[in-house]
């Protein structure tokens, strides 16, 4: 018998003045058939501390909830067909293999010079590398965390 793959409970970090943001990223999620929840971003002078607070909240409410894992998305992430293909197809890879990671993180930028992202093959198969990168397009989150 198979396994039957959780689809992750997406997260949507919004501060409530960007209600333009809530408003795209809202309905472009419907569009993709995404069920999703506003998540109130912590504003912070120091814009990476409030983001890493938001974060924080979304793990806390995934622990709450039980989730097996959740998708951690921020308001001005952007959709393409593309990055969807990949991701439909990197899921189930992601959920057999949950108990590699605690967390995977989609389309990380990375710096440049001394802060290269110094990528490892993880999975040829998938395109799947270790590295170091500062921002990601989502971050999907496992409960062992």
């Amino acid at each position: 018998m198979t396994e039957h793959i959780a689809l992750p409970v997406l997260f949507i970090i919004n501060l409530e003045h960007r209600k333009d943001r809530w408003a795209s990223i809202s309905s472009t999620c419907q569009s993709k058939g995404f069920t999703y929840s506003r998540i109130e971003a912590f504003k912070h002078e120091i814009p990476w501390i409030g983001c890493a607070m938001s974060h924080l909240r979304c793990i806390e409410i995934a622990k709450e909830k039980g989730l097996p894992w959740t998708i951690i998305l921020e308001d001005d992430a952007e959709l393409d067909w593309f990055g969807m293909e990949q991701f439909h197809a990197l899921l189930p890879h992601l959920w057999f293999n949950r108990d590699c990671r605690d967390m995977f993180n989609g389309g990380p930028h990375f710096g440049t010079g001394t802060n290269s992202p110094n990528l490892v093959l993880y999975d040829k198969h998938f395109h799947l590398f270790y590295c170091r990168g500062y921002a990601a397009n989502f971050t999907l989150i496992n409960s062992c965390l």
